[in-house]
């Protein structure tokens, strides 16, 4: 009796989880918009220094439910705090976001009658989001951070006039002469931040760091 029990208690979830099929191939890259370009992203006209993320699955194979397949659900697991969030429902198979993504990404698609929702498609994971800047250096100039003191030093810093320091959307958050070669961040926000360093207002150098 508790052979047969078991037999049918695992065919019920095969049968359960094969209700809900989940998308497939899914893929995930971005562009970086530097600090003084601007581009488009998700349809919108948007200024740097910005990320452009872009998702896109296959649907799932649905011959084998009678369940009706409604939207898509675009999972985060944000590994600055640990969180997963859905970071959008659509019923397309692609989606634009102006978004940086340092962690892990997937979708699951959500069905109706009966309700429920599918397994993760394949995960994408991104650990790094290097961006590529020109900058124009003054010899032996350098903007060193040190994550473990979240400190900032400039090196050799002589003739620079001012310290700009903008948040991941452009907005300029700290801007001013530098009085001491070494400046902490500690009371900022985790994510990614520009340091521009002007010389009588025309740019010497600029460093993206992520705290």
């Amino acid at each position: 009796m508790k052979t047969i029990l078991g037999i049918l208690l695992t065919i019920s979830s095969i049968s359960c989880f094969g209700q809900f099929p989940e998308p497939t191939n899914f893929e995930f890259n971005y562009e970086y918009i530097m600090i003084d370009d601007a581009g488009y992203c998700a349809g919108q006209y948007v200024y740097g220094p910005t990320y452009c993320s872009h998702f896109t699955w296959n649907a799932p194979d649905t011959s084998s439910t009678n369940a009706e397949l409604t939207y898509y659900n675009l999972y985060f697991y944000n590994y600055y705090s640990l969180d997963t969030t859905i970071l959008a429902t659509t019923t397309d198979l692609y989606l634009d976001m102006e978004i940086g993504i340092i962690g892990e990404v997937w979708v699951t698609a959500v069905y109706s009658d009966p309700d429920g929702e599918s397994d993760s498609s394949n995960v994408v994971i991104n650990q790094t989001l290097p961006i590529s800047v020109q900058t124009q250096e003054l010899k032996e100039l350098n903007i060193i951070y040190d994550n473990q003191s979240q400190q900032i030093t400039i090196l050799n810093a002589k003739g620079i006039s001012t310290l700009n320091i903008y948040n991941s959307q452009g907005k300029l958050i700290k801007s001013g002469k530098i009085v001491d070669e070494r400046i902490s961040i500690s009371h900022f926000e985790k994510g990614l931040y520009i340091i521009e360093l002007l010389q009588e207002n025309q740019l010497v150098k600029r460093l993206k760091i992520i705290k």
